[in-house]
């Protein structure tokens, strides 16, 4: 409860984002399921919002906790672990790689390269090896992802194919996905590699300019699929350009009150995280 207490506090602008990673010095041999989850997802928030000395800090004690737990945990499945092991497995290992993380990105080529060769691997592992091999070999990944999309009978192989679209790391391969995915995914997955792209830190300076340019074809989308777009991709993608982003909506929602609801909770949470990132600017 204190953690969060602190991560709210800081998330809100309150206190720097540093004080709150003072405070994970008390969880450093933490390896328990709910800690571990709530303190990786906290970490790649901030990391995703703030920029500068606060960001690479954040990476660096990420780095340290992720790697620490994989070391108790294990890279790779066992049998009889718990399901809520390989879930935390599942959940940080692309995280530790964003982070800059050696360890967690030797472990990751080399899954993604036994799949590249047509291999199998563990199905615990399966996304997470696709997520690393996007961030790593962008390219490469991307002509696997489509020919995996084409041929692939199983619908799980195609959604974790389609999260990992959202990881790749590098802004023309990652336009090409999102066109690929705009006009060949069929409309029930359509959303998912652009709810997963908002979580990239790579992807989001251009992200609200894909929003705005491709708006016609978004709004195809089923309404909670399109809302589904607008709560990833507006809270993260709209920094920096707040006053742009709020007027765009305000006019938007003169004409329409499709999602309506969504669209102001996003600006909210828009503005939480712009907050926090102006509160790290100040140390």
């Amino acid at each position: 409860q204190r953690q969060m207490f602190i991560r709210d506090r800081a998330r809100g602008g309150r206190v720097a984002p540093s004080r709150y990673l003072d405070f994970l010095k008390a969880y450093a041999e933490e390896d328990v399921f709910l800690p571990v989850m709530g303190i990786a997802g906290n970490l790649h928030l901030m990391y995703l919002v703030t920029t500068g000395a606060t960001r690479d800090r954040t990476a660096e004690i990420g780095i340290c906790f992720l790697e620490s737990v994989l070391e108790k945990i294990g890279y790779d499945p066992k049998d009889g672990e718990a399901n809520t092991t390989r879930m935390l497995r599942d959940a940080i290992l692309y995280r530790g790689v964003m982070f800059g993380s050696e360890a967690a990105k030797t472990w990751g080529e080399a899954a993604f390269l036994k799949l590249l060769e047509g291999r199998r691997i563990h199905p615990d592992i399966q996304r997470s090896a696709l997520q690393i091999g996007a961030w790593c070999s962008p390219d490469r990944a991307l002509d696997f992802f489509r020919n995996r999309l084409a041929t692939s009978d199983s619908e799980h192989e195609r959604m974790n194919v389609l999260m990992a679209m959202g990881c790749l790391s590098d802004e023309a391969v990652m336009r090409d996905a999102l066109a690929h995915a705009l006009d060949n995914v069929p409309q029930r997955n359509r959303h998912i590699p652009m709810v997963s792209c908002s979580a990239n830190p790579l992807a989001m300076p251009f992200l609200w300019d894909f929003f705005t340019s491709n708006l016609t074809k978004l709004e195809t989308l089923h309404p909670i699929l399109f809302e589904r777009v607008i709560d990833a991709m507006v809270p993260l993608c709209g920094l920096d350009r707040e006053t742009a982003v709020n007027d765009f909506f305000s006019e938007y929602l003169s004409g329409k009150k499709t999602c309506a609801a969504t669209i102001r909770i996003a600006l909210e949470f828009l503005e939480v995280n712009a907050k926090m990132r102006r509160r790290a600017g100040e140390g």
